[in-house]
C-alpha cells in the first residue's frame, strides 16, 4: 500500500475518530494486504477499506460536522487524469493538418472551456469552416486514446466516502454532455454525481450558468458549496457564483495560475485533496 493510500486512510480515522489508532490502522492495511492475496482488485480492496473505517465510525456513533452540503467536481484534469490525452490529440491533429503546435502549456490553458471556445484561444486565425473540420478531427484523435483515460488514484474511494456521509455531488464540466456521459459510465461514478451539468447545456465557464443551476436543483444556498477544480477557469467560475473553491494542481494548470482566485487550499495529489476535504468539508 503506496504512502498516499496509507496517509489518506490514516487521516480518515483522524476525522470520524478524533484520532488514529495503531490498532486500527494495522487491521486497515492488514485487511488490504489479505485482499491482495486473494487476488481483489484496487477497486474491491479500497471498497473493503472505506466499508471498514465507516463502520467504525459509525460504531462510534460520532457524527460528522459539516462546512458544506454540495460540492461540485470538474472532471478532466481533477477527476480523471486526461490533460495529457487532451494535449496530445491536439498536437496530432496539427500534425495532420500541417498547421503550427501550439505549445503544451498553451494547450492546457484552454482544458476547462466548452471546445469551440477554447479552440478559437489557440487558433485565433482559423475561420469558422476551418475550426469546425478541426474540432471533428480533434473528437476523433481523441476517441482513439479515450480507453487510456484513468481517474487519479484515490478518486474513486474518495467519491464513494463523500457520498457515503452525505454529500450532495454534481459535476460541472466544459465536456459535451455525450463526453461526460460516456466518462461517468466508464468510471463507475455515474450514481454518486445526481445533478452535472456540461458546456452545452450552459454558458461556458468562467459564466456562473452551471454552478447557478446545480445550486437550483439541489435547492442548497451558495454559502455551503464548494467548487473543486484544476483551472482558472473553474474557479473563477466559482467566484462569479459566490460560492467557496479549492484548486488541484494536478491537472492542467499549476498553483501560480490559481492562486490569484483565493481558493481555500491547492492541493497538488488526489489523496490530499480527499484528506483536506474530510477534515474541512
Amino acid at each position: 500500500m503506496n504512502q498516499y493510500k496509507i496517509k489518506f486512510l490514516e487521516d480518515k480515522l483522524i476525522d470520524y475518530l478524533g484520532f488514529a489508532p495503531k490498532a486500527g490502522m494495522d487491521h486497515l492495511i492488514g485487511t488490504a494486504v489479505i485482499l491482495k492475496e486473494y487476488g481483489a482488485s484496487d477497486y474491491l480492496i479500497d471498497a473493503g477499506l472505506f466499508h471498514s473505517i465507516y463502520g467504525e465510525a459509525a460504531s462510534r456513533n460520532m457524527p460528522k460536522n459539516t462546512n458544506y452540503d454540495l460540492l461540485i467536481f470538474d472532471w478532466d484534469g481533477t477527476i480523471a487524469n486526461s490533460a495529457g490525452i487532451i494535449v496530445e490529440s491536439i498536437k496530432q491533429v496539427c500534425a495532420f493538418k500541417q498547421i503550427s503546435k501550439p505549445t503544451d502549456q498553451k494547450i492546457s490553458s484552454i482544458i476547462g472551456l466548452g471546445l469551440s471556445e477554447g479552440f478559437r484561444k489557440i487558433f485565433p486565425h482559423m475561420n469558422p469552416a476551418e475550426q469546425k473540420e478541426t474540432e471533428q478531427l480533434y473528437r476523433e484523435e481523441y476517441l482513439k486514446r479515450v480507453d487510456d483515460i484513468c481517474l487519479f488514484d484515490g478518486v474513486e474511494i474518495g467519491i464513494k466516502g463523500l457520498a457515503a456521509q452525505g454529500y450532495y455531488l454534481a459535476v460541472a464540466t466544459g465536456k459535451s454532455r455525450r463526453g461526460l456521459n460516456n466518462a461517468l459510465k466508464k468510471s463507475n461514478l455515474d450514481e454518486f454525481f445526481k445533478i452535472t451539468k456540461t458546456m452545452d447545456e450552459c454558458f461556458s465557464k468562467p459564466h456562473p450558468q452551471m454552478v447557478n443551476e446545480i445550486l437550483d436543483a439541489f435547492m442548497v444556498d451558495p454559502s455551503r458549496t464548494l467548487m473543486i477544480g484544476d483551472s482558472s477557469y473553474d474557479l473563477e467560475m466559482a467566484k462569479n457564483a459566490m460560492i467557496d473553491s479549492v484548486g488541484v494542481s494536478y491537472g492542467a494548470q499549476v498553483e501560480s495560475q490559481l492562486i490569484e482566485y483565493n481558493p481555500k487550499i491547492i492541493v497538488d495529489n488526489s489523496y490530499d485533496l480527499f484528506a483536506w476535504l474530510n477534515k474541512n468539508g
